[in-house]
């Protein structure tokens, strides 16, 4: 083993996930599968870094921003669906566009396909219910 395996042309593509995070957007009857990516672990950290003010981290804002990033289908950066929700940018959009459960469920596939564990929380709410 040498480190030609870490080449960049060796390197495994990361994978989009399709997946359906609301059953109210359908087409012909069937619900709509949203695309989700992996981001940068330095696309990662500008969100992050973004995110952070006076040492603590904006957390609802950094979930808003990762999703953003996250979500290629729909494309969230289209004007006319801003405008049918009467909001300005992606994050703001998603929160217009999903309900509470929706919404949560979409950041945890967004951290899942991001390569995110399961916070010590999100794992004691699950417990809960």
């Amino acid at each position: 083993m040498g480190l030609e395996l870490f080449l960049r042309e060796n390197c495994q593509k990361a994978e989009k996930r399709r997946v359906v995070i609301s059953e109210r957007f359908q087409e012909n009857g069937v619900p709509v599968e949203w695309v989700l990516r992996p981001i940068t672990a330095a696309k990662e950290e500008e969100i992050r870094r973004s995110c952070t003010e006076n040492g603590g981290l904006d957390v609802y804002r950094y979930c808003g921003r990762l999703c953003e990033e996250s979500v290629l289908y729909p494309d969230l950066k289209n004007a006319s669906l801003q405008d049918s929700y009467g909001v300005m940018g992606g994050a703001a959009l998603l929160k217009a566009m999903l309900n509470g459960g929706e919404y949560v469920f979409l950041v945890r596939q967004v951290e899942e396909v991001n390569g995110f564990g399961q916070s010590e929380r999100t794992l004691a709410d699950e417990a809960k219910n």
